[in-house]
């Protein structure tokens, strides 16, 4: 009798080789796509962070001694899209902007009781100090730069039209009675550092950069969405949508909205999601 050895034929090897390529492309891709989802959950939730530590420095009112006359802390200025560092560098990518924290100062005395940005005008409110004949920000100046390369971008009228966030948030304590306001300007930031370097063979300039702003009316009280991508597609992808609510006066004012939530006329939903 002949025997014969059983093997695996030419299909069958096949086979196994394109199910065991397809499962492991499978399961490639899922990790990929898990790896990724928890690095912008990770970005989003370091930004929240961010900005929970920024109402955490708004503290009670300090006094501050700048030498020559006493001077009180009143809060924090926060700028996105400023165009250069803090040594006066340009800074070329748009992406690669880091958004800088400053804090407000003003003399003690001369606050009114009218409103929070009244107030703040009448104690000459400002970030920037002259030292030894030179401007620069009072205190240490705060960074932050998003993570895993994401961006923060506006949440524009047309959906897959985006830009990125270009603005600044003022959160103070009134002068007088203590309470804590958020204000937003929305129509451009305030280049602080662009500011500083273009005056610096100026020192004693009397232009208040703050105070200019307040004056203006640049900065307003309304609801403040700010929409974290990392897709380089920018149409048809779910945003999480982190809102300041208008006039937050905590940390309870910063609402983290999915991007499973569709966005609402009434603005109540995600406009992160397109209008």
């Amino acid at each position: 009798m002949v025997k014969y050895k059983k093997g695996f034929t030419i299909v069958e090897v096949s086979l196994f080789l394109a199910i065991t390529s397809l499962l492991f492309f499978g399961v490639a891709a899922g990790v990929q796509s898990a790896i990724f989802q928890q690095r912008y959950n990770d970005a989003v939730q370091s930004f929240v962070e961010f900005l929970r530590g920024v109402y955490g420095g708004v503290s009670n009112v300090q006094s501050l001694n700048t030498g020559k006359t006493e001077k009180a802390i009143y809060g924090k200025l926060v700028t996105f899209g400023e165009n250069y560092d803090t040594d006066g560098n340009k800074i070329e990518g748009l992406d690669e902007r880091p958004v800088f924290v400053y804090d407000v100062i003003g003399n003690v005395e001369g606050a009114s009781d009218a409103s929070a940005i009244k107030s703040l005008i009448d104690v000459d409110a400002n970030i920037v100090v002259k030292d030894n004949g030179t401007l620069k920000p009072v205190g240490v100046i705060d960074s932050f730069t998003p993570k895993w390369f994401s961006r923060i971008q506006f949440a524009e009228t047309n959906f897959g039209e985006y830009k990125q966030y270009d603005g600044a948030l003022l959160i103070v304590r009134h002068p007088r009675s203590g309470n804590v306001y958020t204000f937003v300007k929305d129509n451009g930031t305030i280049q602080v550092n662009e500011w500083i370097s273009n005056n610096k063979g100026n020192p004693d300039t009397s232009e208040n950069i703050l105070k200019t702003q307040l004056e203006a009316g640049s900065f307003v009280q309304k609801n403040t969405d700010y929409c974290i991508n990392m897709f380089e597609d920018q149409k048809n992808v779910k945003r999480t949508d982190v809102r300041i609510v208008a006039n937050s006066r905590n940390t309870s004012g910063i609402d983290v909205i999915s991007g499973d939530v569709q966005y609402k006329d009434d603005g109540s939903g995600n406009n992160c999601n397109g209008k």
